[in-house]
């Protein structure tokens, strides 16, 4: 298992603890590497849920679509945070983690 696959498997399954856990343990260059993928996942997420439900819902689509994507955001939100925190260093790029993370800006 890759550290991305790993980071993004802890993210998705909600396991808080064991993400701080790693994400404690990153390296420098670990960090770097996360940190740049880390606002993919985001878009990969929302992606998927919205294929699923496309597929779930094919009728009421859109409105299912908009509640469905924000639902799978708020479960995954501290989870989110979290790894961005981790990974990114700085006031500007923990900012935009969190605004990436919840779909809204901070103001």
């Amino acid at each position: 298992m890759t550290l991305w696959t790993e980071i993004c498997d802890l993210v998705t399954r909600h396991q808080i603890t064991l993400l701080a856990d790693r994400l404690v343990t990153l390296t420098e260059e670990e960090r770097a590497e996360l940190g740049g993928r880390l606002p993919g996942l985001v878009k990969e997420l929302r992606r998927a849920r919205t294929e699923q439900v496309r597929a779930q819902h094919p009728d009421d689509f859109e409105e299912m679509a908009s509640w469905e994507v924000g639902d799978l955001l708020d479960e995954l939100a501290g989870a989110l945070l979290l790894t961005g925190v981790g990974v990114i260093t700085g006031p500007a790029a923990a900012v935009r983690v969190r605004a990436t993370a919840t779909g809204r800006g901070p103001w």
